[in-house]
């Protein structure tokens, strides 16, 4: 097995002179079985006059030894290698956390639109076929590697800094509001609170809780957009009915609502934890917005379309305007339909940010007074069981 090589020099890789990126070494990690390959790719990369340390795997195996020690801004995949899918290795690759700020530009000697194509989903910054594999191109792909690697950590970075400042905002609203709201309800239990200054303690009482709500709401938005989720097999089946079960376990809603799951359904790329979040969600929406006097009717099917799983959520509530339904998705936003009914505008928020985490989708198709179908698009690994 090839063992990594450490090659530097000075310059900038097309940058502009006196850019503070061309300072900074890069590491490029070239996993290649074709020692003549390897040498074009190291050759361009000498040649920039960018310092820069080089890595070389003749094996995917290697490649995994190497990358359990370091840490290499770019890597140039080949797509044929001897001892394994080097897809499957992308995939497991880009499905590690650690790995996020990490490009892969992918080489080889059949120009397949079709492995293109499935390389770039699978999260592949580029790709090259070898026969037009020039220096130049070469050192476009690693340019265009670290420009959207580094607009990446920009965008993380406002993001993590968003986040923080509404869990930070939240935390110190909690206690205040918590004690406003242990005050009206001693206020309440006195004998001397009478007529119209009890409703008015009771109306304060309505809006503090509410205020506590939406708090405790923003809260668990902050926390889902900041914590790392383990991607792995997930079982569709199991999710749906354990969120149905949490929605159903209040008697109240019990008596009120039927969830149906029309199966088998596959097993998906993501987390157990976040989709059920993501379906329980989704029938607490139902639920929460039926018909006055009716029952809730949800029925949850799946059909396969290509790699992916579309799950469709439908309800007979009231359903939502057209003009509304990619307005009902932002933070914060509701529909017109909500009527009394109280909530936050949060719940089809976090349905968002969770099937973003798993490369999916999620849209709705409804018109009024006739329900609502939200259609959640996942990543399919197996149609049943592996068992």
């Amino acid at each position: 097995m090839l063992n990594s090589a450490q090659t530097s020099g000075e310059g900038a890789v097309g940058e502009p002179e006196g850019n503070e990126a061309q300072h900074r070494r890069i590491c490029v990690l070239i996993i290649d079985d074709d020692h003549l390959d390897r040498l074009v790719i190291k050759k361009a990369l000498i040649d920039s006059g960018r310092r820069v340390e080089i890595l070389e795997a003749d094996r995917l195996e290697t490649a995994e030894e190497i990358l359990e020690q370091r840490s290499p801004d770019c890597i140039f995949l080949d797509y044929l290698m001897p001892d394994g899918s080097s897809l499957s290795f992308l995939e497991t690759l880009q499905a590690d956390f650690k790995n996020r700020y990490l490009g892969v530009i992918l080489i080889t000697g059949q120009g397949d639109e079709e492995v293109a194509t499935t390389a770039m989903r699978l999260g592949a910054i580029d790709y090259l076929p070898k026969d037009r594999m020039t220096p130049d191109k070469i050192m476009a792909a690693v340019r265009q590697a670290l420009a959207d690697l580094k607009l990446k950590r920009e965008v993380d970075a406002q993001r993590h800094v968003i986040e923080n400042f509404a869990a930070l905002l939240a935390h110190d609203l909690r206690d205040p509001l918590s004690a406003t709201l242990g005050f009206l309800n001693l206020a309440l239990e006195s004998d001397r609170l009478e007529g119209e200054d009890r409703t008015n303690v009771t109306r304060a009482l309505e809006g503090a809780r509410y205020a506590v709500g939406l708090v405790n709401e923003l809260v668990q938005y902050a926390r889902n957009g900041s914590r790392e989720f383990a991607i792995k097999a997930v079982s569709l089946e199991e999710v749906l009915l354990y969120a149905r079960d949490v929605v159903l376990q209040s008697q109240a809603v019990a008596e009120g609502v039927e969830i149906e799951l029309h199966g088998p359904f596959p097993w998906v790329e993501g987390n157990f934890e976040a989709l059920t979040l993501l379906f329980q969600n989704l029938f607490q929406n139902s639920v929460k917005y039926r018909k006055p006097d009716e029952i809730a009717h949800v029925s949850v099917r799946f059909r396969e379309v290509g790699d992916k799983s579309e799950i469709r959520v439908r309800d007979n509530g009231r359903g939502i305007a057209p003009e509304e339904r990619d307005r009902i998705f932002r933070p914060l936003t509701r529909g017109s339909q909500v009527g009394e009914q109280r909530g936050y505008g949060l719940g089809l928020a976090t349905c968002v940010r969770v099937v973003g985490l798993f490369d999916g989708d999620i849209r709705v198709e409804s018109a009024l007074g006739e329900g609502a179908e939200f259609i959640v698009t996942l990543p399919t690994l197996f149609k049943a069981d592996p068992e």
